[in-house]
């Protein structure tokens, strides 16, 4: 992996029928995977390798792997950190659920080998947390993708280095495998998008879509962008408010190694 600035890149990714269906009617300006801008934070991963990226509706949180911290709060328009958190001493891909106001993480280089359910609070501050499930599919060193699926409380999770995706229900029970979409590399970052599926791919730089219930290929788009040509996919959030004043929904897309961008 090569190391790069910690940014993280917004993709305008969200123009299509099905989300809007669940985001609202707002008309997205923009073509599938234009680039929309890159975040700086300003707070490294101690490890240097960075796993996760989830939107509260508000803020951009990162994870980080074998580190103390190991979770972050910031601001998507700065990159300001607000505030850290030591979980796990290590977490992985990480997930925002917004109907029960918490952050679901997978296992990376820490103390726990299991999906985590971190509470938050009004301000989405961190007030605890607990084991949500474990399984021996996720029992592994490194989840650079984990996804939730609020409409039928479920999760697409891919652990490191890995080909296969695995769809759990909330209590971790394996509802189906599948092979990911892309022809090369490994699938590395995963988000839900109303019907659609999004894959990022591990040193690839390009992100696959496809019908969550069908696997059907949706489109795709590359993510080596400009300045950034080798940027690494290692965890994917949707975010449909940081960018609504320019009528824009994005996907955002966490660079693995430092400096710790998105």
């Amino acid at each position: 992996m090569t190391s790069l600035n910690n940014r993280i890149f917004v993709i305008s990714a969200l123009i299509m029928t099905a989300l809007l269906t669940v985001v609202g009617t707002q008309q997205v300006q923009g073509a599938v995977g234009d680039y929309v801008a890159t975040v700086n934070f300003d707070t490294a991963c101690p490890s240097s390798i960075g796993t996760g990226v989830a939107f509260d509706g508000t803020h951009l949180w990162y994870s980080c792997y074998a580190s103390t911290p190991d979770l972050y709060k910031a601001d998507p328009t700065t990159g300001a950190v607000l505030a850290s958190y030591t979980i796990s001493t290590g977490l992985g891909a990480i997930a925002y659920d917004s109907t029960n106001n918490v952050i679901y993480a997978g296992p990376g280089g820490g103390n726990s080998c299991a999906i985590l359910k971190i509470n938050l609070d009004a301000n989405k501050n961190v007030v605890g947390n607990s084991v949500l499930f474990t399984n021996n599919a996720v029992c592994t060193g490194l989840d650079d993708g984990l996804a939730y699926d609020g409409t039928d409380n479920t999760f697409y999770y891919s652990p490191d280095g890995s080909t296969t995706i695995t769809h759990f229900d909330y209590l971790g029970n394996v509802l189906n495998a599948f092979t990911w979409t892309g022809p090369s590399c490994y699938n590395s970052g995963l988000a839900i998008g109303g019907n659609l599926l999004f894959q990022g791919s591990n040193g690839c730089a390009h992100v696959y879509v496809v019908d969550k219930t069908t696997l059907a290929p949706a489109y795709d788009f590359a993510t080596n962008i400009g300045a950034d040509p080798n940027f690494r996919d290692e965890d994917l959030e949707c975010d449909t408010n940081t960018f609504a004043s320019q009528g824009k929904q994005v996907m955002w897309s966490v660079e693995a190694y430092e400096p710790r961008r998105a």
